[in-house]
């Protein structure tokens, strides 16, 4: 593969977090990774109804403990309530609270369709493209060892 390539995707992935910082500011002690745990358990509510700790560290193939580590701070910060299994003391389910639900609705919902209204010159192909090629390229090298200098 031809090295100035690499070197544009590169630039191109530095634009693309820098795209990341033109999201709206979030509620103090919520991070970008917070919302991605809070639409992660509005849409396994929507599909399921009770959700789990472990279904949201399968949906986002990230460990249990991991995500019960944020599912706590999300808790404590009143986005979202835990309860215990009545049958089960080993699971956790988890729901969002009105807080949750309205924060998803501002940083997923709403912000994602203003920005689908923004992209109206960019083809939907192309936009799977970029996302499909941004995955391969990680799927490539996230195993891999780089050099050492």
């Amino acid at each position: 593969m031809d090295t100035a390539l690499i070197k544009d995707f590169f630039d191109c992935c530095r634009d693309a977090k820098k795209i990341l910082e033109l999201l709206p500011p979030l509620p103090q002690g919520l991070t970008p990774r917070h919302i991605q745990i809070i639409d992660t358990i509005s849409q396994l509510e929507e599909k399921n109804g009770l959700v789990k700790i472990s279904d949201i560290s399968t949906a986002l193939h990230v460990t249990r403990p991991s995500i019960t580590r944020l599912v706590s701070e999300l808790a404590a910060a009143g986005y979202a309530q835990k309860a215990g299994s009545a049958t089960d003391g080993r699971v956790t389910y988890v729901a969002l609270t009105n807080k949750g639900k309205s924060c998803c609705d501002f940083y997923v919902k709403r912000y994602h369709n203003w920005v689908s209204r923004q992209l109206t010159g960019i083809k939907p192909d192309d936009l799977i493209c970029a996302a499909k090629t941004i995955r391969s390229f990680y799927a490539a090298l996230k195993n891999s060892e780089p050099p050492k200098p």
